[in-house]
């Protein structure tokens, strides 16, 4: 029983690591578009 919590905190934990890896690719992306319209 206590193996499914362990299970469920890994998946919170690799979606927690999906928002970063996305909220990076965001910030960079921004980034992008203002230097090309500069």
């Amino acid at each position: 029983m206590s193996h499914t919590g362990h299970d469920k905190g890994k998946l919170s934990y690799a979606r927690h690591n999906e928002s970063l890896e996305a909220r990076k690719g965001h910030m960079s992306y921004v980034r992008r578009k203002k230097s090309h319209r500069a």
